[in-house]
């Protein structure tokens, strides 16, 4: 069993003087080993690490990408997207939004309302499309935007759908006030998001800018880490409950046309 411990003369890390850096590599290595999974108890036995410190290194490539739970089997990590994208490969984000910005062209259309769709990036929400309706006065995004995970529609879907270590992270601070409806305390946040890990809709409004609302759907397989959020922006106060109501019954039947395609 290789030992990756600093205080062994023969270990990587004391070669290359980055102790976190060959440990994570090691762990890598061993999951890239594990097609099925590997286990944290399991990494950490054969890599001679402390199991504390395990968590913190999966912790920490779980919010990059570069390593995920197993579909199905969360207690068991297998590689993730990002290495992919290192590779030079071509990056899953752009295969999902091809797939869906015909989809979303047209809920714009129908809405006459912003859309977007939306990705997790390590603590971060990602916006990676945009479609906008044919008129003068929707509410402005772009394609780049980064939002704190706890802020928000889809972010907090996002969230509340993460791997653990992500969510953890998130709820250990800081969670900044954005707008006057943005949940700052840690009980609150935890509790809507063991809310919303039985939930694939949501809608909120004021908590990232002052009247303005979303509704949120989440894309992908239910019991998998979803691909993405879709979204539907709009100005809250010019709308009644029949037509959130009607914004979203139209999101959910856009997010399931860009699962069926993703998953065809």
């Amino acid at each position: 069993m290789q030992n990756y411990s600093t205080n062994s003369p023969e270990s990587g890390t004391r070669r290359t003087g980055a102790p976190a850096l060959s440990r994570g590599l090691a762990v890598l290595r061993e999951i890239a080993a594990c097609p099925e999974g590997a286990g944290a108890a399991e990494l950490a036995r054969k890599l001679g690490i402390p199991r504390a410190t395990l968590y913190r290194l999966l912790a920490t490539l779980v919010a990059g990408g570069f390593a995920q739970p197993a579909p199905g089997l969360p207690a068991r990590y297998v590689l993730g997207p990002a290495l992919g994208r290192i590779a030079g490969t071509r990056e899953p984000e752009r295969d999902l939004v091809d797939l869906a910005r015909p989809v979303m062209d047209a809920l714009a259309r129908e809405l006459g309302e912003t859309v977007k769709l939306v990705v997790r990036d390590g603590f971060e929400a990602l916006t990676v499309a945009v479609s906008l309706p044919r008129r003068d006065s929707c509410i402005a995004s772009r394609v780049g935007t980064r939002l704190p995970l706890y802020v928000g529609a889809s972010q907090r879907l996002l969230l509340a759908h993460a791997p653990p270590p992500v969510r953890d992270r998130v709820l250990a601070g800081p969670l900044d006030r954005v707008a006057s409806r943005t949940i700052t305390h840690p009980g609150r946040l935890r509790a809507e998001l063991d809310a919303l890990a039985a939930r694939r809709a949501f809608a909120s409004h004021g908590e990232g800018v002052e009247g303005v609302g979303a509704t949120a759907v989440l894309i992908g397989a239910p019991r998998a880490e979803p691909k993405a959020a879709l979204v539907a922006v709009y100005v809250f106060a010019s709308q009644g409950q029949r037509r959130l109501a009607d914004i979203r019954r139209a999101t959910i039947r856009a997010a399931d046309a860009i699962t069926a395609a993703v998953d065809a």
